[in-house]
């Protein structure tokens, strides 16, 4: 669970950082490149939320042996 939570954390700040240098170096992505950023921001986010859930119910499981 740490690995998907710290890939999906490293995805999501990856995609960030892009997002945001190209806001301030005032660029015009392409509209494929967007939507990787876009792609990439979601399925590190999914990620997260995903190792949350299972970290949660792995918590719970073993809380109700």
């Amino acid at each position: 669970m740490e690995l998907l939570s710290a890939a999906g954390t490293f995805l999501a700040a990856v995609a960030a950082v892009i997002s945001v240098s190209s806001i301030v170096l005032d660029e015009t992505a392409r509209p494929i490149v967007a939507v990787l950023i876009g792609v990439g921001w979601a399925i590190g986010a999914t990620m997260q939320i995903a190792a949350g859930i299972s970290a949660r119910m792995r918590a719970e499981a073993s809380t109700t042996l």
